[in-house]
């Protein structure tokens, strides 16, 4: 449930919670899907997340009900301000992975350098809230920072033309 409602919230230019949907399918990694199925039926019957189908793609989409609860159930609220970080990461790793997707896995959009360690940090060390699409991102990336490396060690072997 923590983890679900994580992945429901933005942070606002004043750090305040906001809600924000979610695809369905982004919700968990392959591995989780029927669990993570399980507790957004849950708390959509509670009338806490509303679940339906985006009209304009015909995605399912989840959010939740009400803004409200952002900030007065007391245990959610805990949860956010201590994950704050990892919930902004995780945002970043997927407006990231969403950008890549929709230019055709353009390698241009792949991460590198210091934002490509924290991403491998971040999947190290929240693996199981990865989706799909971020973690075929990740590794994409991860792939081309092997072949430049790859490619510069050849590079340096080569003798010189002089």
């Amino acid at each position: 449930t923590r983890k679900l409602f994580e992945r429901l919230v933005a942070f606002g230019p004043e750090g305040e919670a906001t809600g924000r949907r979610s695809h369905r399918s982004a919700l968990s990694n392959g591995d989780q899907h029927t669990d993570v199925d399980a507790v957004i039926d849950r708390w959509t019957t509670a009338r806490l997340l509303t679940a339906d189908v985006d009209p304009r793609t015909r995605v399912p989409v989840v959010r939740v009900a009400h803004e409200a609860l952002l900030s007065t159930w007391p245990r959610l609220r805990d949860w956010l301000d201590e994950d704050r970080e990892i919930i902004l990461a995780l945002d970043h790793l997927r407006e990231a992975s969403l950008s890549w997707v929709d230019l055709g896995r353009d390698e241009g959009a792949l991460y590198r350098g210091l934002r490509l360690e924290a991403a491998l940090d971040l999947v190290e060390a929240r693996g199981a809230e990865i989706s799909v699409d971020e973690r075929e991102f990740v590794d994409a990336s991860s792939a081309l920072r092997q072949r430049e490396e790859q490619a510069a060690a050849d590079q340096q072997r080569r003798p010189s033309a002089s």
